[in-house]
């Protein structure tokens, strides 16, 4: 499931592609994907026909178009969704299956559109959500998220860790704990903190949760920087794969040597997700 750094790497590679761009027509091939917050008007409004991009936002694992008159579209992937740019001979040439909105844009001044942006999502746990403003947004869905995880302060962290009693690992899955956090960079940050997943919160010294709050930030930017992690079906805005999943010290690798020891990696389900980890590097 594409996580913080996919998501804000998509973001960053649609802004130059859409900001100051007018959608121009929608095309919704299954209306069970759209979610409306308090929208009346119709159809083609709620998404934002005739629209024009001012700014995309992103808050943990959810992105959303605002338009300059204020509606706004936020975007779930869920865990197969991809939000694609096509030039219109790209569109064209290319059979999209499982395209499940299709917006035609361009400068406000065309009178033709010259790209296409494309939702699909071929295991369809995505969604999208149409609200009249970014406030509407802000209290009815994001409110219930945590910080979002790049903005994550130490004092925050340790504020949230204290009276948790569920394990690690579910702690920092929970969205409404914090924002962006899944499983691969669950796994990666546990890895370089040297923090076993099983452990609880509340168990940590003030220097783990130090080193854990590093090792969040540390990885979660690396990770924008390279793209995010293509393992299945991830791409960004311009269908191109990122690049981190060559740098995974533990996600994927049960069976491995670890990268820092050379002791073989072990896995179990930890908060129902499976888990990798090195039992030498990260302590019980």
């Amino acid at each position: 499931m594409p996580e913080l750094p996919e998501v804000e790497h998509l973001r960053r590679s649609l802004v130059p592609l859409l900001l100051g761009k007018q959608f121009f027509h929608v095309s919704l091939n299954r209306e069970d994907i759209l979610t409306r917050l308090g929208v009346k008007r119709n159809l083609q409004l709620a998404l934002l026909k005739d629209g024009v991009v001012r700014a995309l936002h992103r808050c943990g694992k959810n992105l959303a178009l605002e338009m300059c008159d204020g509606r706004v579209l936020a975007v779930h992937l869920g865990m197969s969704g991809q939000f694609l740019v096509l030039s219109a001979g790209e569109h064209k040439d290319r059979v999209l299956t499982h395209a499940h909105a299709v917006w035609q844009f361009g400068a406000p001044s065309q009178k033709t559109p010259a790209h296409y942006l494309v939702f699909r999502d071929p295991r369809r746990f995505g969604g999208i959500t149409s609200a009249p403003d970014m406030e509407t947004l802000l209290r009815l869905r994001w409110s219930k998220l945590g910080p979002d995880a790049l903005s994550l302060t130490h004092e925050f962290l340790a504020a949230c860790l204290i009276s948790k009693v569920r394990t690690l690992k579910a702690t920092l899955l929970d969205q409404s704990v914090i924002a962006g956090l899944g499983n691969i960079y669950v796994d990666e940050a546990l890895f370089a903190a040297r923090l076993h997943p099983t452990r609880t919160p509340a168990s940590l010294e003030p220097g783990d949760v130090l080193h854990l709050h590093r090792a969040i930030r540390t990885i979660l930017a690396r990770a924008v920087s390279a793209g995010g992690s293509s393992i299945r079906d991830y791409l960004d805005g311009k269908g191109e794969r990122g690049s981190y999943a060559t740098r995974h010290q533990v996600y994927g690798r049960a069976g491995a040597a670890c990268r820092r020891c050379g002791t073989i990696l072990e896995s179990a389900a930890v908060a129902q997700r499976t888990t990798v980890w090195c039992p030498q590097c990260q302590f019980i």
